[in-house]
């Protein structure tokens, strides 16, 4: 419906199936597009913001350095956040996150940064390159330029311990020491999981949705 309507009255406005019942944990100004989160073994909600994504019809303003992660944490244990840590701001359009190595894998095209936080703050204080082609398109000098509707996304880790993308045809893994990259299926356009077994979903403009049910 339109106009947007305020958290509490959103939710009543949902249509759940029977024994399913949803619940707010965060909304505005605690965070600002999201487009992707995580949680840690903390129980804290990493979120990434795409704050830069067509600010108006013709984009203008796209590669203004304000995308963010932030860090999300409920200390009164009502169920709902209440506490914003901005991990890493500063960024041109980031488009996919994975937690790893106490920190975040973040996809800012055309780079994939590992980022940690070695001091114990909460911010980011380095940031270690894993590709420097991610989420190009056809060329890599587009970088952030490229078609945001068709350049990768999605950063799984999957039961095999092998982190998958949608529209990406490389796959990584992480070994405590260098990042293992080899060739994989192209996937999909926007978005993508796992079942119980591992085996991947996706979906493109044209399919709904695609599994891999033979590895």
């Amino acid at each position: 419906t339109a106009p947007p309507l305020p958290p509490e009255q959103a939710l009543k406005s949902f249509k759940v199936q029977p024994g399913f019942r949803i619940e707010l944990v965060a909304a505005e100004p605690l965070v600002h597009n999201p487009i992707q989160i995580a949680f840690d073994p903390e129980g804290r909600m990493w979120v990434l913001e795409m704050r830069g994504y067509m600010p108006n019809l013709e984009g203008n303003g796209e590669l203004e350095k304000v995308g963010s992660v932030v860090v999300l944490e409920d200390t009164d244990g009502d169920g709902r956040m209440d506490k914003r840590t901005v991990f890493l701001d500063g960024m041109v359009m980031p488009r996919a996150m994975s937690l790893a190595r106490g920190g975040a894998l973040v996809a800012e095209p055309p780079m994939l940064w590992l980022c940690q936080d070695t001091d114990g703050d909460g911010k980011c204080d380095r940031r270690t390159p894993v590709a420097n082609d991610y989420a190009t398109a056809a060329d890599p000098k587009l970088g952030a330029r490229a078609n945001q509707e068709h350049t990768s996304n999605g950063l799984l880790r999957n039961l095999d311990n092998w982190i998958y993308s949608a529209n990406h045809s490389a796959r990584f893994r992480d070994t405590g020491g260098p990042w293992l990259r080899e060739a994989t299926l192209f996937r999909g356009q926007w978005g993508i999981s796992q079942d119980d077994f591992g085996r991947l979903f996706y979906n493109s403009n044209e399919d709904p949705l695609r599994a891999d049910f033979v590895p």
